[in-house]
């Protein structure tokens, strides 16, 4: 094979001439996401880590840090890896699900003093809904129509990070009280499950 490519112990493409390294771009807002409408964030990576969510992005969009360190290019002359940026480094794949996961969670333990994050590349989470309570109409002034309210809990995989590891673990929590004019049923949603990477983002938490 020609060309330049350096593999993880775990054979992930962590360096390659032919696709782009992710680098660090900045710090995601809360109301920012590469899922939606906004196409200003289609081509960025999301990455959660124990500081919130970050983006990264091709380093070929990027400006590098100086003109030092080890640089390579695509055949294109596109610059593929630049060791003077932050870059998104891949740990491990990983695959949780409720048949899997909902009574034993996912750990990575890696060396003491690392920060870990996820990058997903699916999740999914399911909605169940307690306590409902129908009101008809002649009781709702001034609108008087029916009515129902209900309770609303979240089936889903959320991440849980320290020193040196991280955890994938099933969670059950309420979200919030809710109205609508229709009944809700009891639940909604795909069954829960995350995939993805284990990333290292040491060099942007550490």
């Amino acid at each position: 094979m020609l060309g330049l490519e350096f593999y993880t112990d775990n054979g992930l493409v962590q360096l390659s001439d032919k696709t782009p390294s992710l680098g660090f771009l900045r710090k995601a807002g809360a109301d920012e996401s590469n899922i939606g409408w906004d196409e200003r964030y289609y081509n960025y990576a999301e990455v959660y880590g124990a500081g919130g969510k970050y983006f990264f992005a091709p380093i070929s969009q990027l400006s590098a840090w100086g003109n030092s360190g080890l640089e390579v290019y695509s055949e294109r002359g596109e610059l593929m890896f630049s060791s003077a940026m932050k870059l998104l480094s891949f740990v491990r794949s990983f695959y949780v699900d409720v048949p899997n996961n909902q009574h034993r969670p996912f750990v990575h333990a890696g060396e003491a003093g690392r920060r870990y994050g996820v990058m997903l590349i699916k999740s999914q989470s399911r909605q169940h809904y307690k306590n409902v309570r129908f009101s008809p109409g002649a009781d709702n002034p001034p609108f008087y129509d029916d009515e129902w309210d209900y309770d609303v809990y979240v089936e889903s995989f959320k991440p849980r990070y320290g020193n040196g590891r991280i955890e994938l673990a099933y969670t059950y929590d309420y979200l919030r009280h809710e109205a609508s004019p229709s009944n809700p049923g009891t639940w909604r949603g795909p069954p829960p499950l995350m995939d993805g990477f284990i990333v290292d983002l040491t060099m942007i938490e550490g």
